[in-house]
């Protein structure tokens, strides 16, 4: 049985700038992400991974083609069923650890009282509930990219979009936070997007995108191919 798609794609393209200085971070892409899939997303650096997760995220639009989210409706309308984890931790400066962990779910309009045990849940799994009173400038990088994790599995999306999420981690802990992610995908269904640099991350995962010069490049039992390259 095949599952439903969350995402499709049909020719999208990414560029920045116009005419002799446009820059292309993607090229003629189809894309389907099925609901439970598990992919990890291989590529150098400025290969386009991040292109990718966030046109997939709803966060940027495509230059060209037709991006759709069937089994999400839109994330823009929606943003509890889409949860990014970004290469850095993008926490707020002003609030605590357990007031940024819970926003997400204040702003996809769940209650005060859920938001506030939704987050709690997250920092425990994590063995984060010590820092819940402290503020950004106050954790080392590792903690607070636990924390920013913490904010996406509070949200309780169906699809998890993680850019390199171990950078700034120790291989353990590391290998125990993929853990907690994989099982929260597991537990609610979520499709999980992995982007990484790190072959030993990408090798936990049954589907393997790779993209260089903004080219993506597929398994062939991937739910993802590349369009046809376009003369230009």
């Amino acid at each position: 049985m095949v599952n439903s798609p969350l995402v499709q794609g049909t020719k999208l393209a990414r560029r920045f700038g116009t005419g002799s200085t446009a820059f292309v971070a993607l090229h003629d892409t189809d894309l389907t992400i099925h609901q439970g899939a598990r992919i990890a997303l291989t590529g150098p650096s400025g290969s386009g991974k991040s292109t990718v997760l966030h046109l997939v995220a709803g966060l940027d639009r495509p230059s060209s083609g037709i991006l759709s989210w069937p089994g999400l409706d839109n994330p823009e309308h929606h943003p509890g069923l889409v949860g990014v984890v970004f290469q850095s931790p993008s926490l707020i400066p002003a609030l605590d650890v357990v007031e940024n962990v819970e926003l997400v779910s204040l702003i996809a309009g769940v209650s005060p009282v859920q938001a506030r045990a939704r987050a709690t849940a997250a920092l425990s799994i994590l063995g984060l509930m010590s820092l819940a009173d402290q503020l950004p400038e106050e954790l080392s990088g590792g903690q607070a990219q636990r924390v920013a994790i913490a904010r996406v599995l509070a949200g309780e999306p169906r699809l998890i979009l993680a850019d390199e999420p171990t950078g700034q981690l120790d291989r353990d802990t590391a290998a125990h936070v993929l853990d907690i992610l994989e099982a929260a995908a597991d537990s609610s269904g979520a499709a999980l997007v992995v982007a990484t640099h790190d072959p030993v991350v990408a090798d936990r995962y049954p589907h393997r995108w790779s993209i260089e010069d903004g080219r993506l490049r597929t398994d062939a039992a991937a739910t993802i191919h590349t369009a046809p390259e376009q003369d230009r």
